[in-house]
């Protein structure tokens, strides 16, 4: 058999073309990953911070990485007023106010974590080991209110003031879709999605008391 002859210029094409499709495959790999957006609004426009997650169906179990971030306590107000953690995450409450500051969470089951009173310039923290919804307080400043949602899904998100939401970088497949709010009635349905797709979801979520996310775990204060 004659052995095959690629004229020179030919050979030089192929080898950039070549690494070109290889360069460009981690691309096309993220590229095949999904989003999910929307928004979920409710009658009173002042009813902001919906938290929306992810569960995979069938349910996957296994850890999720827990996270480190902070709710900061300026101008007599939380900021910012509800976030979505994992499991065993850590939660920092600075004090940037000139003032004392008494904060504890409250679950919905009314177990209470005291972190206690602490002037500007410190900050308290908790980790929280359950997953569930937590109500933030402060004692000395009744008016000051912020929640914590901990789901052990990695693909979550908050709306903003507009109630808009988007959720990139998920895993193609069957997820149930939840939302929480404190005064807000749950809302659930299946989505499926696709590489490379995005899924649009959009409800009004009547008043009301929700359903609390799975409870499970333990926490600790520091």
């Amino acid at each position: 058999m004659r052995p095959l002859i690629i004229p020179r210029g030919a050979a030089r094409a192929f080898r950039c073309a070549v690494a070109l499709g290889v360069l460009a495959f981690p691309v096309i790999a993220r590229g095949q990953r999904a989003s999910v957006e929307g928004t979920f609004t409710a009658r009173d426009p002042r009813v902001t911070g919906v938290v929306v997650y992810l569960t995979p169906l069938p349910a996957v179990s296994g850890p999720v990485a827990p996270i480190t971030t902070s709710i900061d306590q300026r101008g007599l107000q939380f900021l910012p007023r509800t976030i979505a953690v994992t499991p065993g995450s850590i939660v920092s409450f600075p004090n940037s106010d000139p003032l004392l500051h008494n904060i504890f969470l409250v679950d919905l089951q009314r177990a209470r974590i005291d972190l206690g009173t602490y002037p500007g310039g410190e900050l308290r923290q908790v980790t929280l080991g359950v997953s569930g919804a937590y109500l933030v307080l402060c004692h000395l400043h009744p008016e000051m209110a912020a929640s914590v949602v901990v789901v052990d899904s990695p693909y979550r998100a908050v709306t903003d003031g507009a109630g808009r939401f988007r959720i990139d970088s998920i895993e193609p497949g069957a997820y149930r879709l939840s939302t929480w709010h404190r005064l807000l009635l749950q809302h659930e349905e299946t989505v499926t999605l696709v590489p490379g797709g995005t899924v649009k979801v959009q409800a009004l979520l009547p008043g009301g008391t929700p359903i609390p996310p799975h409870h499970g775990g333990t926490t600790e204060k520091r």
